[in-house]
């Protein structure tokens, strides 16, 4: 019996640090921004609030995630906003839906020149 609870507890705690190390929980309560190309993302768990390439976009919602990659999408906009994390850099850019099916989702997605780099506020 004892060997039952040890085994559903270690269970129960890797769960909980897989779930800590997700990257919506990273860019929580962030800001990213670059001033060169007038673009800022500030995150608020699963909703981000953008401006790119000097327009402001407003309030966008998590459409998907997959392990560093995320994917927001706002109502009525036909493009997703795309945001790869590494380290304290977030390199973001939009993209229609049929690109992303396109390159075979967005698990394929790779950083290219097309993504602004954000260097992180606070």
């Amino acid at each position: 019996m004892k060997k039952l609870i040890k085994l559903f507890l270690m269970i129960f705690i890797i769960i909980s640090l897989v779930g800590c190390k997700n990257v919506v929980n990273s860019v929580k309560g962030k800001t990213y921004a670059n001033e060169q190309s007038a673009s800022i993302v500030a995150f608020k768990g699963k909703i981000a609030y953008l401006m790119m390439g000097g327009m402001e976009i407003g309030e966008v919602e998590l459409a998907a995630k997959y392990k560093n990659k995320l994917v927001y999408v706002k109502e009525n906009i036909d493009y997703y906003y795309v945001f790869i994390l590494e380290g304290n850099t977030l390199y973001g850019r939009y993209m229609p839906l049929y690109q992303i099916g396109y390159i075979g989702g967005i698990k394929n997605i790779e950083i290219d020149d097309s993504f602004i780099p954000l260097k992180l506020v606070k």
